[in-house]
């Protein structure tokens, strides 16, 4: 146990990117950002870490069996009408689906400006990094420590951002569902 408390120590410090395949839970907990799964022979991609993702499928779970019980009752519902037959409605006309075309539209503006936001915020983190490595910066206490304070800043800007990213593509992916 210790060593993979290690092993999660130095991969989290590792600035660039890595592919884990591993069936450790806590490994995976405490090591991943984003989840691969492979179902149905594709691939689905969650931003996030293991709690995240397994909260999410319990949510997707849930949904897909109250979607699974109102499909049987509509199943019913069908066969009752079928014998008076009624206007048909296309789905992309009804004011709720509309409605949540326009906020998917909208929460895609937001994940697009996000991923923006991320990639000129990582710009600014590796500046700095390059910048507090050059003699003139570290020789000099004070520019320094300001170096190391708006390092600090940016990389607890950039957490935030990606916890924003994630509740956002959470909602994308489920809106992407119900509009099916």
């Amino acid at each position: 146990m210790h060593s993979v408390e290690l092993l999660a120590d130095a991969l989290n410090k590792y600035e660039g990117s890595y592919i884990l395949v591993s069936h450790d839970r806590y490994f995976i907990s405490k090591t991943a950002n984003k989840i691969w799964e492979i179902t149905d022979h594709r691939i689905k991609e969650f931003k996030g870490g293991y709690h995240e993702w397994v909260a999410w499928n319990e949510r997707m779970a849930k949904q897909n069996e109250g979607n699974a019980k109102s499909t049987s009752v509509a199943e019913k519902t069908t066969e009752i009408k079928s014998a008076t037959p009624a206007p048909s409605e296309k789905k992309e006309s009804q004011p709720e689906f509309r409605e949540k075309q326009k906020q998917l539209q909208r929460e895609k503006k937001k994940l697009q400006e996000l991923e923006t936001l991320l990639e000129k915020s990582n710009s600014q983190i590796k500046q700095l990094e390059s910048a507090m490595g050059e003699p003139e910066n570290y020789a000099v206490p004070a520019k320094f420590a300001s170096l190391e304070k708006e390092y600090s800043v940016l990389k607890k800007q950039v957490g935030e951002i990606n916890t924003q990213l994630e509740s956002v593509v959470e909602r994308v992916l489920t809106l992407e569902e119900e509009l099916g």
